[in-house]
């Protein structure tokens, strides 16, 4: 049961690990452009700006989950050196269970909340001259903040599982 829980929550977040990549196409894309645009043509778009800060928060946020289910995020190396491996899957279970997935998990429902309130409202970026809606840009983040909880909760309890069972965590 659990590991059926652990693959749908690694499918999820390898699935935004790949969008992450489309969109960081998409922000290559929009920055050539605006160079042609203003170097070229000498008539710099209005919309470059945008794509570039929002695409860069998505490939950020969607690629998040992945990064953490492949360890790459920062450790504290020293004092996994000094607690062996069932005291960091303790470590891991503890940290992740009662720190990380709530503080995560609070900024995902904030998320969620704006998200939705930006598509009921219909808001516009007000700073900008092309003034696109942001609920599309709020609703990824939300995305990614959530597979992020997801992912931390399914880091914390195989971290748990794995010290109260002396058995190596599902990523080792």
């Amino acid at each position: 049961m659990l590991h059926a829980f652990f693959r749908a929550i690694d499918a999820i977040s390898y699935g935004l690990f790949c969008l992450s990549f489309v969109a960081t196409v998409a922000m290559i894309g929009a920055i050539l452009i605006e160079v042609w645009s203003r170097y070229g043509l000498g008539a710099p778009t209005l919309w470059a700006h945008d794509i570039s800060y929002m695409t860069n928060g998505a490939i950020v946020l969607l690629g998040a989950a992945w990064v953490l289910r492949k360890d790459q995020h920062v450790r504290v190396d020293i004092i996994d050196g000094m607690v062996g491996p069932r005291g960091r899957h303790l470590l891991d279970g503890v940290f992740f269970l009662l720190a990380v997935t709530p503080v995560t998990g609070t900024i995902a429902w904030f998320a969620v909340t704006r998200a939705w309130r930006s598509f009921v409202t219909g808001e516009v970026e007000m700073v900008s001259p092309w003034q696109p809606v942001i609920w599309p840009f709020q609703a990824i983040l939300a995305v990614g903040m959530v597979a992020l909880v997801l992912q931390s909760l399914s880091r914390g309890i195989s971290g748990a599982v794995a010290a109260c069972k002396r058995e190596a965590a599902r990523d080792e």
